[in-house]
């Protein structure tokens, strides 16, 4: 084979040198990885060191804390997922009464005790519970089964289902079984939930456990990588920065107690040595004191730090977080001091998209085969009221879940803006309705009710375009007549 001159010059130049400089192996680049690794390999040797030191900094640092809650607040939020019954008649036409015994039977159904197995919670208590989950541990598992009350549900701990439990034959690879498809059909548990002394549970160590089939179990997680089988912590870009800041924290405070202290020191001048406390070698400082150490001669001690760089170092620490995190700093931080109204509107808009997404992720994953099952349970035994018996249960599952939405920083602008988009037709009332989290149904209701009720009293129930003019320049004073023009 015949290479030609120019060929060898590229083959050359790039055997010398790699065009890549992230590729590079020069001693700039001498700690960094180059090792290609499965994502199965990586969750073997990473993820149950990850998992324990996320624990760790949600229990301990304030910002790791405050994502939680953030996500909490902003994914769930008060109210939880609303339900939307869409069911309807054989010819498709909506069934109200239906809808409506649906909706309230499974509100019913979610109050405190009803639906999960073995606690008071609610369904709302369960839903802020897997977003915890799902942010420190990277992912849920939820089991369903039933009682003499019917379908519950309930959550199982991610540390239970054990990613050191491996057995090539059997075809389980960290704690989950499959068949020859690659398809779960068990997660395997262990008992440890049942020991309650300080260390019950060792992973890796052997300890009996339970086989629960993949059909009851709801395995909750993002996979961000293929062949991706268990959740990574979401804090896991963040925990290193999360961790050193907390200790640079702890060095600057006890920096702070120190010059606050105003700490000075006597020593000799014919060389004497002041060995300090005698069983430590230390001495010790507290506000107003000075040690003497010697012959009379002053020496301070007056450390200036944490200076005027503490701050900046600290948000500069943040934002990597945020960014880590994919929420808007200012939220991390509890910092709105350089914030406006347009970058805090950029920020939300962002964030807010993100919050949508894992909204997305629990309303298919958890709500919808919840519901469905729970649905199905009870249209397999008592029934409900309303709700006509149907072959086609897919017919009468026909729903779908809204998450909480949230008011804007300028909530006129945001609603002059969607009544001009309504005008042009390019959205609806109920899409508006439902993007604030709420039921067009019910809405319309409460404005019919609101209309009863005005006259009943005797009053003018206003209509959306009497609330407030177009123009507020067209404003006047109650009771004067508009300015008449020289004409």
């Amino acid at each position: 084979m015949n290479v030609s001159p120019v060929a060898n010059g590229i083959q050359a130049t790039i055997g010398g040198k790699r065009m890549f400089e992230a590729a590079s192996n020069g001693r700039l680049f001498a700690s960094w990885d180059s090792a290609n690794y499965t994502i199965a390999q990586v969750i073997r040797r990473d993820l149950t060191v990850l998992r324990a030191r996320s624990r760790r900094e949600v229990m301990n640092n304030d910002y790791a804390k405050r994502m939680v809650q953030l996500v909490r607040n902003n994914v769930v939020g008060e109210a939880g997922f609303r339900l939307h019954s869409l069911t309807g008649s054989a010819t498709g036409k909506p069934n109200k009464a239906a809808r409506a015994s649906i909706e309230r039977n499974f509100k019913a159904w979610c109050r405190p005790g009803n639906c999960v197995l073995d606690t008071t919670q609610s369904m709302i208590d369960l839903q802020l519970q897997v977003v915890g989950l799902l942010v420190t541990d990277g992912e849920a598992f939820v089991y369903e089964t039933s009682d003499s009350e019917g379908y519950k549900v309930q959550l199982i701990d991610p540390v239970l289902i054990d990613v050191d439990y491996n057995e090539p034959t059997k075809n389980i690879r960290f704690g989950i079984e499959y068949n020859d498809n690659g398809r779960p059909v068990a997660y395997w548990m262990t008992e440890s939930y049942k020991d309650t002394s300080e260390f019950g549970y060792v992973a890796g160590v052997a300890t009996p456990r339970i086989r629960l089939d993949a059909s009851h179990v709801r395995h909750i997680f993002i996979r961000e990588f293929v062949g991706q089988e268990r959740g990574i912590p979401w804090l896991a870009t963040s925990l290193t920065r999360l961790h050193n800041l907390s200790k640079f924290e702890d060095a600057a405070l006890i920096a702070g107690r120190i010059g606050a202290s105003k700490l000075g020191f006597f020593h000799s001048e014919t060389g004497g040595q002041f060995k300090g406390n005698q069983s430590t070698g230390t001495i010790t400082a507290e506000p107003g004191t000075f040690q003497n150490i010697g012959n009379m001669q002053f020496t301070a001690f007056d450390p200036a730090y944490p200076g005027e760089m503490y701050d900046p170092f600290v948000s500069r620490a943040l934002k990597g977080v945020s960014s880590g995190m994919n929420v808007d700093y200012h939220s991390i931080g509890n910092d709105m001091s350089s914030v406006n109204y347009s970058s805090a509107r950029v920020a939300m808009l962002e964030t807010r998209e993100y919050w949508k997404t894992i909204q997305r992720l629990l309303i298919e994953h958890l709500m919808t085969p919840v519901f469905e099952a729970w649905l199905y349970d009870r249209m397999a035994n008592e029934g409900i009221v309303g709700v006509p018996p149907s072959k086609d249960f897919s017919r009468t599952c026909l729903h779908e879940f809204v998450g909480r939405r949230w008011e804007w920083v300028d909530p006129l602008k945001e609603v002059q803006a969607k009544q001009k988009a309504v005008e042009l037709g390019i959205t609806s009332f109920s899409a508006i309705i439902m993007e604030q989290g709420q039921d067009p149904e019910e809405v319309y209701e409460q404005r019919r009710m609101d209309r009863e009720l005005a006259e009943e009293y005797g009053e003018t129930s206003p209509t959306p375009q009497e609330y407030a003019p177009d123009d507020e320049s067209e404003q006047t004073p109650s009771g004067d007549s508009p300015p008449q023009s020289d004409d």
